[in-house]
């Protein structure tokens, strides 16, 4: 299967070396509200996203210099980019080798540049390329043991065991049936699964993965692992060449009267030839992602991890991490920092994994949350001492305001990750960059970390301190105001009606007319954005083992950041999360 991110780390064709076209430049212009302030922006760290997953990098129309000038010109402190494929690590490796350069030769002095954080490490979505076994099963033995383990597993998961069933002529009927259809099933998925085999990678062997691994967080002091994890949901996809016969395949089946796209099942059509059946087993997943997180161990560096519907197998292989690599018999698993990144944990589980795993992080993105009905309850369980912010985005480029899909699951409007799409909008939003259309929006990472940052300053009451090295406060559950929207609601008309009533509808604002809300608003968003700042210190901060956080990174303990009252208790967030439930809305 090609992914697309094969392509060298040098210049594309028809670009002029390291010089930016004109359509690609990223001069900064006037600041506007989607973008934060530059005394915010400063403090704010991207900490996922994906930039060398850009369809216009891997179809050769721009190239790795010109990622990497966007990513330096963005209005943010530090970006974190992840791989997540055997094909992608030398992309992120080029812009990494590049930032070196640059901090090497000082040649950013005088001017201000995001500072670029790189991550190596294997997605989930890749790892059935590679081989537990060294050397490598033979490509076609390799994938056949693999998804033959998937479907054992799915029909033990799945098929109703008949052994107490009540003997009789129509249950025996019906076992029959039910044989047939699994004699079936298991034609059809064979057949598939020997189609698909013939668009995959060779295999490569774990222990080469980890050798190239080593090396690359070797070579950059400030790498961290990511992207790894776990994902239970996501199934492979059939390339843009297999998709076009079998769309076709399709048509025929259909006698000719419909299009595939045109039936009542339009979505479910469309999947049928876009992904397989076939999924990674989970062991498998495990055994990749404990090899990465060891070596992470190893080295002392973070990690960003993906768990997607594997909730339950993400809080068990953290315990069994803690077990294997404790903590006291040299670098143990809770001396290293782990991001659950665009995290879809329910808030009771996010109070469970950070109240076990003092290690643990969570981030969140409007990529991948802001379509979770409880992204608000999310937010106000975490440790806000361990809440980070992130875009999870795919393009470090000026675009139109568009976001790439992929009909994965719980992260289809997240990044491709270097999968073929169907190209109708990645097609159009490559024109119009070509064009230099008026729409072009610049700084997409930092537009969509800074919408982030503003939904959670808008959840937690989040203060800044009063005098030298009082550090940031944070209410819990964003007090009482947040628990009654009714209330709040009601005071804010009441507001607005007395000013009306005073000819002033700037409710007593300064002399720029800002209004007291707005005002407010906005310190709640500089003190979160420092909290921001100090937590992304302490994550990438390579901590002493027993030394406690001051919140500073620097490892020892502190009593300026909080008071007593404002302490992270886990207990008292689960009871106020029941009670918030059972009010009446």
């Amino acid at each position: 299967m090609e992914n697309g991110n094969s392509q060298s780390a040098g210049p594309s064709r028809g670009s002029s070396g390291s010089s930016t076209p004109r359509h690609l430049t990223t001069a900064r212009p006037p600041h506007d509200d989607s973008i934060p302030p530059p005394h915010i922006a400063e403090l704010l760290t991207d900490a996922h996203c994906h930039p060398t997953d850009d369809p216009r990098l891997r179809s050769a129309s721009t190239s790795i210099e010109h990622v990497y000038q966007a990513l330096r010109e963005h209005p943010l402190g530090a970006i974190c980019i992840m791989s997540s494929s055997v094909d992608d690590q030398q992309l992120v490796r080029a812009i990494a080798t590049r930032s070196q350069q640059d901090s090497g030769s000082g040649g950013e002095q005088g001017s201000k540049k995001t500072n670029i954080v790189p991550a190596f490490g294997h997605h989930p979505w890749f790892v059935h390329q590679i081989s537990l076994e060294d050397p490598p099963l033979p490509k076609k033995e390799h994938y056949l043991t693999l998804f033959t383990k998937t479907s054992d597993e799915d029909d033990q998961h799945h098929h109703t065991p008949l052994a107490n069933a009540k003997h009789s002529p129509k249950a025996d009927q019906q076992q029959q049936q039910q044989q047939e259809g699994s004699s079936s099933t298991d034609t059809s998925r064979t057949k598939e699964m020997l189609e698909l085999i013939e668009y995959l990678p060779e295999p490569i062997a774990l222990s080469q993965v980890l050798k190239t691994l080593r090396a690359d967080l070797e070579s950059f002091p400030n790498a961290m692992l990511g992207e790894v994890g776990l994902d239970r949901s996501f199934r492979l996809p059939w390339p843009l060449q297999a998709r076009a016969a079998r769309a076709a395949a399709a048509f025929e089946q259909s006698n000719g009267t419909s299009k595939p796209m045109q039936n009542s099942t339009g979505r479910a059509s469309k999947l049928a030839w876009t992904l397989s059946s076939f999924t990674t087993p989970l062991s498998h997943q495990l055994a990749v992602l404990q090899a990465q997180v060891c070596l992470a161990i190893d080295l002392r560096r973070s990690v960003s991890l993906h768990s997607v519907k594997a909730h339950g197998a993400t809080s068990d292989f953290f315990m069994h991490m803690t077990r294997i690599r404790p903590r006291g018999w040299g670098v143990g698993f809770s001396d290293i920092k782990i991001d659950l990144h665009s995290c879809t944990i329910s808030a009771p589980g996010i109070i469970q994994i950070q109240k076990t795993h003092q290690n643990v992080f969570v981030s969140f993105s409007t990529t991948i949350n802001t379509r979770q009905k409880a992204l608000q309850e999310q937010i106000r369980a975490c440790d806000p001492r361990r809440l980070l912010a992130e875009s999870d985005f795919n393009s470090a480029l000026p675009s139109r305001p568009s976001t790439y899909s992929s009909a994965h699951g719980e992260h289809e409007d997240g990044c491709s990750h270097g999968f073929e799409e169907d190209g109708g909008d990645h097609q159009q939003q490559q024109n119009d960059v070509e064009g230099g259309p008026p729409t072009l929006q610049t700084y997409p990472l930092a537009r969509r970390t800074w919408a982030i940052v503003q939904c959670m300053a808008d959840v937690l009451d989040v203060r800044q301190g009063v005098g030298p090295g009082s550090g940031t406060q944070y209410g819990k559950l964003g007090k009482d105001r947040k628990r009654n929207k009714a209330a709040a609601a009601a005071a804010a008309a009441a507001a607005l009606e007395t000013s009306e009533q005073e000819g002033n509808l700037h409710e007593a604002g300064g002399p720029d007319g800002t209004s007291r809300s707005q005002k407010e608003r906005e310190e709640r968003q500089v003190a979160l954005a420092h909290l921001l700042a100090n937590n992304w210190s302490r994550f990438l901060a390579n901590q002493t083992p027993g030394a406690k956080d001051d919140g500073n990174g620097s490892g020892h303990s502190s009593d300026d950041e909080t008071d007593s009252d404002d302490e992270w208790d886990p207990e008292a967030r689960q009871a106020a999360l029941q009670q918030r439930h059972q009010q009446p809305i």
